[in-house]
């Protein structure tokens, strides 16, 4: 399953940037929702991950509460969904967790981040909604 829409989800614990972030994105034009987690997201639509999928998600590596960031993706890679991924966080040290983990991973946006840098990732998606994608959840 690929993206079929064009808009965007934003997952992350912490109301005032999960909030801040919707609000800069639906600023500029970009449709977002978002979530408090990934049980959120996933309960969105009732037979599991929404089907109309987001061009991408921005998604907090860090949850607290709930399915981690990284369960979500399993079960998107285990269910065959790909979104590309732009990856959010606080912390330093995660990094190299991420990166052994997932090896696509080229990119993480330590908080606080450039907002103009989130902006051009997600409209990078949005343009390539709906095209073919590789097999692997992709990170940007």
């Amino acid at each position: 399953m690929t993206p079929s829409s064009d808009w965007v989800a934003v997952i992350d614990d912490d109301d005032s940037v999960r909030r801040a972030l919707t609000r800069f994105l639906k600023a500029h034009d970009v449709h977002a929702e978002s979530y408090e987690s990934a049980d959120a997201y996933v309960e969105r639509s009732p037979a599991g991950l929404p089907a109309c999928l987001p061009a991408c998600l921005v998604l907090d590596v860090q949850l607290l509460k709930g399915m981690s960031s990284f369960a979500l993706l399993d079960r998107m890679d285990l269910e065959g969904t790909r979104v590309p991924v732009i990856f959010i966080t606080g912390q330093t040290e995660l990094q190299a967790e991420l990166l052994e983990r997932y090896p696509e991973l080229r990119a993480l946006l330590r908080k606080p981040f450039d907002a103009g840098i989130l902006l051009a990732r997600v409209r990078h998606h949005l343009q390539r909604s709906g095209q073919p994608r590789s097999l692997r959840l992709r990170a940007s």
